[in-house]
């Protein structure tokens, strides 16, 4: 139905809203008045997103074409008062070159872990934003390895901190360490010594948009 769509949508940009620094900050990327953004992403919602708007939402923010149409909650941990259900997305981001972005995200599969371990083990902007991706590639060797399942805070999108990122530049999604310089640089490291760094002055400007951090890797080997 239409409406779940118009519904859909609204979440979807509630939740950018929050996770990229507010209304003001959103209205700005999209290139639009806060009086429209008020209207389409206050508390209460007040006037539906239109088709030509929700693909500039999805392109401006690394999402795949027509993913903020669909219902936001399987694409969300789900807890329990002992457990954490984290959607494992069919998601594939690369340690070398990029791996094309080319299909929809969808979750294929859930992972579920305790919550106990998973606050003893790891510190997350929120566990509701946790995902399950696939590393390709070999770039961040020894680190983890081709097809290791990486566990990744979806709920970090700015590089505040160094640490190992997934990025999207146009429709190609990227694994590599950040490190920032004094001088306000940022090296994009490859653990791979076989892989050259990187060095942007400024990642938004190069066309870099962060899509989380890399909280653990869950290594696979190939027999």
């Amino acid at each position: 139905m239409v409406t779940n769509i118009y519904q859909n949508r609204y979440e979807y940009l509630r939740d950018i809203i929050a996770r990229h620094g507010g209304q003001a900050a959103v209205a700005e990327k999209l290139g639009v008045t806060r009086q429209y953004m008020n209207l389409v992403g206050s508390d209460k919602q007040k006037k539906n997103i239109g088709n030509a708007m929700a693909r500039k939402i999805e392109t401006v923010f690394g999402l795949p074409i027509g993913t903020i149409d669909t219902p936001m909650e399987s694409k969300v941990a789900q807890m329990t008062d002992t457990t954490i259900t984290v959607p494992m997305l069919n998601v594939v981001a690369s340690m070398g070159h990029g791996a094309r972005m080319d299909h929809e995200e969808e979750t294929v599969q859930n992972i579920t872990f305790s919550k106990r371990w998973l606050r003893t083990n790891i510190t997350a902007s929120s566990y509701e934003r946790l995902a399950v991706v696939t590393a390709k590639g070999d770039s961040m060797a020894d680190t983890f390895q081709d097809g290791s399942i990486l566990l990744v805070d979806t709920g970090i999108t700015q590089l505040k901190i160094d640490g190992v990122y997934i990025l999207l530049r146009e429709d190609e999604l990227f694994i590599k360490r950040i490190q920032r310089n004094i001088d306000g640089s940022y090296d994009i490291i490859s653990d791979n010594p076989m892989y050259k760094t990187q060095r942007v002055e400024n990642p938004l400007k190069s066309g870099l948009l962060v899509l989380g951090r890399v909280l653990m890797a869950m290594n696979m080997h190939k027999m």
